[in-house]
């Protein structure tokens, strides 16, 4: 997984058609953001995805629009899709930002996944003091 990809596909959230069947889009949009999610908890993404936050800025605008749909909604359907989507576009957020933390952590080679590696870790701190 590319950040580009991943950008188009956020795009693609913003843009599906929420004319007809609101909460059949708003589920839509859950089943995308759970494959997103689980391509980047697999490992498809081998450097970081969000540099420069755009990714993260889209997502703001979707939870946004989200949030409207909820608000002004009166159907219980709509509001229960809308706020489980909105939960799910949180949870992205929070997979991209692990993600990319962790990638910066072991490309900086501060990263760890043992304690043998974390002791490794401490160590090349305090002969950096």
């Amino acid at each position: 997984m590319q950040s580009a990809e991943l950008l188009k596909n956020v795009e693609g959230l913003l843009q599906l058609d929420r004319s007809a069947d609101i909460a059949a889009c708003l589920n839509t949009m859950r089943e995308i953001i759970h494959s997103l999610i689980a391509r980047i908890q697999r490992g498809e993404a081998k450097q970081a995805l969000d540099l420069n936050f755009r990714i993260d800025d889209e997502l703001a605008n979707l939870r946004e629009l989200i949030r409207a749909t909820y608000f002004q909604s009166v159907n219980a359907a709509v509001k229960e899709a809308a706020r489980a989507a909105y939960a799910d576009v949180v949870s992205l957020q929070w997979a991209i930002a692990d993600h990319d933390i962790l990638f910066s952590l072991r490309k900086s080679g501060y990263g760890a996944s043992s304690v043998e590696e974390v002791e490794k870790v401490l160590d090349r701190i305090e002969s950096e003091e």
